[in-house]
């Protein structure tokens, strides 16, 4: 048991990795606290009638899980409950990215062919929940989970953590940069043409602006903002 509570990353100043877990909990627990109101205000005030909120909702609920899965982070030997806890922040991690996705997805659509995706909203959960279980399901075969630095994950092998998360995430981050860039350029660039005579298609698009669009464009950026540093680090 010893090997565990010695650092494995800093073996010589095991202080670090107790620093390094605690600032690792302090930023999940504001996480958790950030997503269980996001959740209450969105079910407090019936927001998750309108489908924009309801996206925001179940990425909050991903949020939720990822929060509770790094606040288990600890120097855990090798077991069951080391793998769980590596599950569980691969489900969730994957779930977050996912309904981003989906998100940006549902932005482009709206902006692009002034359409809403609600009709799918089964398929998004589907899609979303059902690849992230199955994805966090494959570091089981050659027993792939186990302790990873200061707490648990996939195992000291950086071609298992570049396939199962690092890869795909670079790749889905630069998509949605792009993607998000182009959104606003034609946002600004609608907004821009807007000013005149009264047209029903344009009450529409603003219509839709205000219920769909405006509250889902930040999450990508947001999602972006936060993903960037760790990756460069």
């Amino acid at each position: 048991m010893s090997n565990f509570t010695e650092c494995p990353i800093f073996p010589d100043n095991p202080s670090r990795c107790t620093n390094l877990i605690a600032v690792r909990r302090t930023s999940a627990a504001i996480s958790l606290i950030g997503c269980i109101f996001s959740i209450f205000v969105i079910w407090l005030y019936k927001r998750y009638i309108a489908f924009s909120q309801r996206l925001i909702m179940y990425m909050g609920i991903a949020g939720l899980g990822m929060s509770i899965a790094f606040l288990m982070g600890s120097l855990h030997p090798d077991g069951v409950l080391c793998d769980f806890q590596a599950y569980l922040m691969t489900v969730f991690e994957w779930g977050v990215l996912l309904w981003i996705s989906c998100v940006t997805f549902n932005l482009t659509i709206n902006v692009l062919w002034k359409k809403t995706t609600e009709k799918y909203e089964w398929l998004y959960h589907v899609v979303c929940w059902g690849l992230a279980l199955s994805i966090a399901c494959v570091p089981f075969i050659g027993n792939h989970y186990g302790p990873a630095g200061a707490w648990c994950w996939v195992v000291e092998d950086w071609r298992w953590r570049l396939g199962i998360w690092y890869g795909p995430q670079i790749v889905a981050l630069f998509i949605l940069m792009i993607v998000y860039i182009y959104i606003s350029c034609v946002l600004s660039r609608k907004v821009s043409t807007w000013e005149g005579t009264y047209d029903p298609n344009t009450e529409r698009t603003k219509q839709l602006l205000k219920e769909d669009i405006r509250p889902l464009r930040l999450y990508p950026f947001v999602y972006l903002a936060i993903s960037i540093f760790p990756i460069i680090n």
